[in-house]
């Protein structure tokens, strides 16, 4: 496909993810009774637009790369090129060298490369709720920047969806998200929670949480560094947790000690 853009690929997205994963294809022509062909499609894409195709969190189909402007407008390479692939003798080494690939046990969804182009055409199709847990994330992180245990943000859904809409105005994003759907959306981020107090529906927002998530989906600028990092934060967090209970649990073993010591003294 050739000089994909966005408008016309997001409509199709659905159809496209099909094309790629199928085995089987229906065909329905006209005055005839619809009927099943093998699937043997390999779909490439040439673009020239930044974000050409849908690529969503958790994608398992795409894989993407940048050329170098090297030989941009270099007529002559690009005919020598084209001359040199024509040769019997190229093809035929091109394909041997191919089919000489092991890729039996090979499992190209969870093999595949993986580049910064990539993630940043999965990172620009992201929901806007998504980007806008982003926001909120590097701003907690600037506010407690010095108070790496504090990692929990608690705010009413009211004032929540409140802010996403200045966030949108601020930032130009469009949607026409209204408060049902918003939090719909939250919903499908992980470390995102809500429960019903007496003033109403509060979020709880777990900040390493969704930081990993965010590294583990490579958008957002978070790497398996940063993803290291939250591992160790969620674990101090864990041993302070286990830590603030044994404080708690000793004056009440001591004293079943004290007891047991008494009884025995009796």
């Amino acid at each position: 496909l050739d000089e994909v853009e966005g408008k016309s690929s997001f409509v199709l997205s659905e159809l496209l993810k099909s094309a790629i994963t199928s085995t089987t294809l229906i065909v329905n022509p006209k005055g005839i009774r619809q009927y099943k062909v093998s699937n043997w499609c390999r779909l490439w894409f040439t673009t020239n637009n930044k974000t050409p195709i849908k690529v969503e969190i958790g994608d398992r189909r795409y894989f993407v790369v940048s050329m170098l402007p090297t030989f941009l407008n270099n007529a002559t390479y690009f005919l020598n090129l084209e001359n040199y692939m024509k040769r019997y003798d190229v093809s035929t080494a091109w394909y041997e060298y191919l089919m000489s690939l092991d890729v039996l046990e090979y499992n190209f969804t969870k093999n595949r490369p993986v580049t910064s182009i990539y993630n940043d055409i999965k990172e620009a199709c992201a929901p806007n709720a998504l980007k806008y847990i982003d926001y909120i994330v590097s701003q907690f992180e600037i506010k407690h920047f010095e108070d790496p245990n504090n990692q929990k943000q608690l705010i009413m859904a009211e004032q929540l969806f409140k802010n996403y809409v200045t966030w949108k105005s601020d930032t130009n994003h469009k949607d026409e998200h209204n408060s049902t759907s918003f939090g719909r959306a939250l919903t499908d981020i992980p470390g995102i929670s809500k429960n019903k107090i007496a003033k109403g529906l509060q979020y709880t927002i777990d900040i390493i949480t969704i930081k990993k998530y965010f590294s583990d989906n490579n958008i957002f600028g978070y790497t398996k560094k940063e993803r290291c990092i939250n591992d160790v934060q969620m674990e101090i967090l864990n041993l302070e947790n286990q830590l603030a209970t044994l404080k708690e649990e000793l004056p009440k073993i001591e004293a079943k000690k004290y007891i047991q010591l008494v009884i025995n003294n009796c």
